[in-house]
């Protein structure tokens, strides 16, 4: 397994994004020689031409807090120029430093504006969020193996949630009932951590979602497993995250669908 993968949709992605208007700009805290190395592996030799800006040495996550200049970088050796950058961020130039601030002011942007791709909770996503009002899509490579087992562990989840719902409405009843079915809950929760390995999963902890997956819903607008999965929806989609009920909305919900579907029934009868 290679440790920088290749995929056959970067280029095209990235072509296609450009094509729609859309502005492309690679920010990372690696120096440029290295930047250069490994994205020609990736994107072939003329991957510079895919992006519209390039800031090599961005010391993120300080890039979304403080107020740096940016730099000139020179290509041939990967040193920065003496003195400040001034002016506009020109395609096919390199720059070091900088600040988000400055980036968005020099771009013409507002934070809304802007489409975040980062792997980092803390230091890609959260910070960017939090200080600029980014968009976010954070990858998580580990989702794509923690989606399988998932579909191969839905049964017990829901288990759990029954179980859980029992344990809810029995407050009445005797210790020793709530004690087995704590032991269930236990026995079941276990089950599930070890299809996900010693580390147990990402994302839950039986039906408790983890302090990492909550982050996630709190600071990423979007996330996936692989960056290159956009290349499967149109430069145009518009990606919208579905209403999240309250608890108490919920149970209003769920008590209105019910009274619906007897009144139904009693039509049908």
């Amino acid at each position: 397994m290679a440790y920088i993968a290749q995929d056959s949709r970067a280029v095209q992605m990235m072509k296609s994004l450009s094509k729609s208007g859309k502005k492309l700009f690679l920010l990372t805290n690696s120096p440029w020689m290295y930047t250069d190395i490994l994205m020609s592996h990736v994107m072939g030799k003329t991957w510079q031409q895919l992006f519209d800006v390039v800031i090599v040495e961005g010391n993120k996550p300080k890039w979304f807090l403080q107020d740096i200049p940016f730099k000139e970088v020179d290509p041939a050796t990967g040193s920065e120029r003496v003195g400040s950058h001034s002016g506009p961020l020109r395609k096919g130039e390199i720059y070091s430093r900088g600040c988000a601030s400055d980036f968005k002011q020099r771009m013409g942007l507002a934070g809304k504006d802007i489409l975040y791709v980062g792997d980092h909770i803390f230091g890609d996503v959260l910070k960017s969020k939090k200080t600029g009002g980014w968009r976010t899509l954070l990858i998580v490579p580990e989702l794509d193996r923690e989606m399988k087992i998932w579909a191969s562990q839905k049964a017990k989840f829901n288990e759990l949630i029954s179980l859980n719902d029992s344990l809810s409405a029995s407050e009445s009843a005797e210790g020793i009932v709530k004690k087995e079915t704590l032991k269930e809950i236990s026995k079941i929760t276990e089950e599930m951590e070890a299809e996900y390995g010693l580390m147990g999963s990402l994302m839950r902890c039986g039906w408790r979602q983890t302090h990492f997956a909550s982050q996630l819903k709190k600071y990423a607008d979007l996330y996936t497993y692989n960056a290159y999965n956009i290349a499967e929806y149109s430069p145009l989609h518009y990606f919208n995250s579905p209403i999240l009920l309250l608890p108490h909305e919920e149970k209003f919900m769920q008590t209105s669908h019910k009274s619906e579907k007897e009144e139904c029934d009693e039509e049908d009868t």
